[in-house]
């Protein structure tokens, strides 16, 4: 009696191992009016054509089923040959026990190229793309490397380790002729003496004889690390304060957005607290006025200060 066929196939590119071939994973449902042998007997094979031709690959399968349905895995008897999908065109035919082999032959779908890459990469030992993208990172033809952002647990030059995992520099001593930044010059302004301060907009916070203001002159280009630290009475609403940078010589706009605000925001009356801001700012040579500025919807009083200026040049 003939039997009734019907298939599904579902190809899976199986490469775990270099050594172990490639498989595809073969679905299908077998239906009879009769009674259906279990294990049952079904031959593949893999022809050029979709009705003529010589099988390019065969193998058989005693495969057991639940009620019909069954799943192999093809070339796991008889590997496939390597060049098995070099042409565009494949189809595989299957035939139950002795009965004649189903018709139309059914053609390999794209997944089962996917071997030909393998192929591919086995026999150059590598891929070589003109250049690659990921994301916002890229390399060109010329394997030069473009991005953001580079992490790394160490960092090795020429063979040799220069930066270690815990971040430590193991290279070569740098000798006085390797550029380098170096402290060029530190100043330090401090108040011990209170002053009140209070403004609702952005002010200049000089105290008596621009206490908290001091000037650099940078013949080279460098930058600035500044740091400001005060203990505060606070009576209102936050008070914010802020490091700003003015150049003089040349003449220019004054640097204050530079993501260095902090804030304290008052419990009670003349509640106590700490404010710290940092900034570091890279500049041409010229003469700077660095100062603090604050803002407060209320009165805040400055118990002690201390603003920290360290310049550095190559």
């Amino acid at each position: 009696m003939r039997l009734a066929f019907a298939l599904i196939m579902i190809f899976v590119f199986t490469t775990t191992h270099a050594d172990i071939p490639p498989l595809m994973n073969y679905q299908g449902q077998i239906t009879t009016e009769g009674t259906l042998d279990n294990p049952v007997e079904i031959h593949f094979a893999i022809y050029p054509n979709l009705e003529t031709g010589e099988s390019l690959w065969a193998e058989t399968h005693s495969i057991s089923h639940e009620n019909g349905s069954f799943s192999v895995l093809l070339g796991s008897q008889n590997p496939f040959p390597e060049n098995l999908f070099e042409a565009e065109h494949r189809y595989l035919e299957i035939r139950v026990k002795n009965d004649t082999a189903f018709r139309p032959r059914q053609r390999i779908v794209s997944a089962a190229y996917a071997f030909n890459a393998r192929q591919a990469e086995n026999a150059i030992g590598h891929l070589t793309p003109q250049s690659i993208q990921l994301g916002s990172a890229s390399i060109d033809s010329a394997g030069n490397l473009s991005t953001p952002l580079v992490q790394t647990d160490s960092l090795a030059v020429g063979g040799i380790g220069i930066i270690d995992r815990q971040g430590r520099w193991t290279g070569p001593a740098l000798s006085n002729s390797v550029p380098r930044i170096v402290l060029d010059t530190l100043v330090v302004q401090s108040a011990q003496n209170a002053f009140n301060f209070g403004s609702a907009t952005w002010l200049d916070i000089d105290g008596s004889s621009d206490v908290l203001t001091t000037f650099v002159n940078l013949k080279e280009a460098g930058f600035l690390d500044v740091s400001f630290h005060t203990t505060v009475s606070a009576t209102g609403n936050s008070l914010q304060t802020r490091i700003a940078i003015d150049p003089i010589n040349p003449d220019g706009d004054p640097i204050t957005n530079i993501s260095n605000v902090s804030q304290f925001v008052p419990g009670a009356s003349a509640d106590i607290g700490i404010l710290s801001n940092q900034a570091a700012v890279r500049v041409e040579p010229g003469l700077y006025r660095v100062f603090i500025q604050g803002q407060i919807q209320g009165i805040s009083t400055l118990l002690s200060s201390v603003l920290t200026v360290r310049v550095f040049s190559r």
